[in-house]
């Protein structure tokens, strides 16, 4: 059998794999905006961040923290303008998700980042449907007879979050295998706003891929439907409308396959962006 054609037979199985075995990552702050009161811009601010990495099967939903049993492989960060990572104060990692709390001190737009790296992390499919957090080379012999599929995952998510004022931290890359890159200022959007995204994987445009948009208030009917849909166009963008205010994740992934790899037939890369989508008073009572 030819190479596309295993690759095709990859991406096929791949798409059947996670819907069964899918779960959602994001990162969450305790506020997208903090608004200054006083109206009053000041250099100094004094806030308390909190943010937490957690994923689900079911949207909005925390039942998985990834990073419990193996932090080494994940990086959690603050970022500012200039690239600068704000110190982390304390941390928590609990069994559906990690915590970290910060005091901020400067105004300004901030991305909160969680990512996996180094090695990816593995499952295996078996015939039965179960699944086994293992590479292909750690199966015992019974296992290898019962086994369908082998990949692995690697999740950046990210979410961004204001002090008083905003700045130009958003169009930051950050560098994540698979990324979300939002074309004007996340934390400014309106309930009917369209945001631009633009998609890149290993840092270049990726195009004609879907893209899922699921908001916290939404309800699905079976498992895996969403409310909007997005495709990437030939230069990796996709033009989002936000017909409500609330929370909203959006999120998508990518398969690669791979060839002759002891561990895995593939892998799989997710990317996901959160941000609050808000009433227009909002903005004017801010202002």
């Amino acid at each position: 059998m030819n190479k596309s054609l295993l690759s095709i037979g990859f991406l096929l199985g791949v798409m059947v794999f996670n819907s069964a075995n899918a779960h959602l990552y994001w990162v969450e702050p305790n506020e997208f905006y903090f608004y200054n009161k006083s109206k009053q811009i000041d250099k100094k601010v004094s806030e308390v961040l909190t943010f937490e990495f957690t994923g689900g099967d079911t949207y909005f939903n925390a039942d998985t923290n990834r990073a419990k049993d193996d932090e080494e492989s994940y990086n959690f960060n603050i970022i500012d303008n200039k690239g600068n990572k704000v110190a982390i104060d304390d941390k928590w990692q609990g069994k559906t998700r990690a915590v970290f709390e910060a005091g901020m001190t400067r105004p300004g737009t901030y991305v909160l980042e969680a990512a996996r790296v180094g090695k990816p992390m593995y499952y295996t499919k078996l015939k039965s449907g179960d699944y086994l957090h293992k590479a292909a080379d750690e199966l015992t012999k019974n296992e290898q007879d019962k086994k369908e599929k082998s990949v692995g995952y690697y999740q950046g998510t990210k979410a961004y979050t204001t002090l008083h004022k905003t700045n130009d931290t958003w169009k930051r890359i950050l560098g994540h295998p698979l990324e979300i890159t939002p074309l004007s200022h996340p934390n400014l959007i309106d309930a009917g706003d369209t945001l631009d995204v633009k998609l890149l994987f290993n840092g270049k445009p990726l195009a004609g891929t879907k893209i899922k948009i699921i908001n916290q208030n939404y309800r699905f009917q079976k498992h895996g439907d969403v409310p909007i849909y997005a495709q990437t166009d030939e230069s990796g963008i996709a033009s989002i409308k936000f017909p409500d205010a609330d929370r909203y994740l959006i999120t998508t992934e990518h398969n690669v396959p791979l060839d002759n790899d002891k561990k895995a037939e593939g892998l799989n890369y997710s990317a996901s962006l959160m941000l609050q989508v808000n009433e227009p008073w909002v903005k004017e009572w801010a202002n």
